[in-house]
């Protein structure tokens, strides 16, 4: 069993449009191994955010995710957004 370091998407404090939203939902799901030592994952985070005019918003943002596991099993992650989503 390895431990990933999921919690926190990179960018996600410089993000501006989630910024001062509340975090709805994360969900992290496996899509495939690549390789025995490389594997996909795919992430979506939904935010709900209060607009001035007081309406609420909801923003989303889907992340690919490379866990690449070294000899030792230890894990080297990339995250990459995808911009369309």
């Amino acid at each position: 069993k390895v431990g990933l370091p999921l919690s926190e998407p990179p960018g996600r404090k410089d993000d501006p449009e989630p910024k001062s939203a509340v975090v709805g939902h994360e969900y992290t799901e496996p899509l495939h191994w690549e390789k025995p030592n490389v594997l996909t994952l795919q992430r979506h985070d939904y935010y709900r955010a209060l607009r001035p005019d007081k309406t609420i918003t909801d923003l989303g943002r889907l992340w690919e995710i490379t866990v690449t596991f070294a000899a030792d099993g230890k894990p080297d992650v990339k995250w990459k957004r995808d911009e369309q989503w």
